[in-house]
């Protein structure tokens, strides 16, 4: 039996990578051993960060005329807001040589509420509102935001297989 498409499973996969590049940064710069390295996980989590909440916002939030969570919608938003201006205040921290430490914790908090709203309430009410067709073009339209490269290389795939 094949397994029905899973916008959530796929959401939480790219949330756990956010968030454990969130987290390698706050560990980095907090042991203050390697600010290089530091450095790089920030901006790893600012590369896959941008496409991700650009993915949602355009197509995923867009759907209200198939889903009915727009209150949630709003919040997530507005969430998506706060998490871009932290991110905007660990950038100057970083390029004023200042502690992004008490920036990275609250990021971190927010980050973590905010997945759980997502993972929680509004990505398994879109997986119960959408059906497995939609489920599988909403995910290959993020994919291609999110992972250029592995969209074009499942399109090959789809094609030979």
């Amino acid at each position: 039996m094949e397994e029905k498409q899973s916008i959530l499973k796929f959401m939480i996969i790219e949330h756990g990578i956010l968030y454990n590049l969130l987290v390698g940064f706050r560990f980095q710069s907090s042991s203050a051993q390697n600010p290089q390295a530091a450095l790089r996980n920030f901006s790893k989590f600012k590369e896959k960060l941008t496409p991700h909440h650009f993915a949602e916002e355009s197509i995923i939030f867009k759907m209200d005329n198939k889903i009915t969570t727009v209150p949630i919608i709003k919040v997530l938003k507005k969430e998506h807001t706060l998490i871009e201006k932290i991110v905007e205040k660990i950038d100057q921290n970083i390029a004023n040589n200042e502690d992004a430490e008490e920036n990275a914790a609250n990021l971190q908090r927010l980050l973590r509420n905010h997945l759980n709203l997502e993972e929680k309430r509004f990505y398994p009410l879109l997986d119960k509102q959408l059906n497995d067709k939609e489920k599988e073009e909403l995910i290959q339209k993020v994919l291609s935001i999110t992972q250029p490269k592995k969209g074009i290389l499942q399109k090959l795939g789809s094609l030979f297989g």
